[in-house]
């Protein structure tokens, strides 16, 4: 009797730990690397795809800033650049040109391209990410935050 208890412990010991294995497995699969994220945050950009961009904004953003407001923002600011209108947002593109991290900060260099060529001043910009929730998100300059400007 003592051996078959023994027996569904370990059974049931087993099954615990394969659980918590799958399900970690899980979460580490359903996570993005951080080149992944701002290689798709730069093709939304580059798309003006605004409530797609806001939605790799960091939580803490978001409370500060909603997507609405984060939207036409960033659609002013694209048309409306350096005092000059641009007429076609769409000959404005980003890509990104380096990314450091450790475990959970990162650094994202991004450049805005008009025409293919860097942009002026805002060339490239070296962006903050950190890791929290079991993702990466970015996080715009502190002075930007209340107004839900552009990083």
């Amino acid at each position: 009797m003592k051996k078959l208890i023994n027996i569904k412990k370990y059974f049931i010991f087993s099954l615990t730990i394969l659980s918590i294995m799958i399900i970690v497995n899980c979460n580490l699969q359903s996570s993005e690397t951080l080149e992944e994220r701002a290689n798709k945050l730069a093709a939304f950009d580059s798309e003006g795809k605004w409530s797609k961009s806001y939605e790799f904004y960091s939580p803490d953003f978001k409370k500060i800033c909603k997507k609405n407001t984060f939207s036409l923002i960033m659609g002013e600011t694209v048309l409306f650049m350096e005092g000059e209108f641009l007429f076609n947002w769409k000959s404005i593109s980003f890509r990104v040109t380096d990314i450091q991290s450790n475990k959970n900060e990162g650094y994202v260099t991004q450049e805005m391209l008009l025409n293919g060529e860097p942009f002026g001043n805002l060339g490239a910009q070296k962006i903050k990410w950190i890791y929290i929730d079991n993702n990466w998100w970015l996080v715009p300059q502190k002075e930007l935050t209340t107004d839900c400007s552009m990083r």
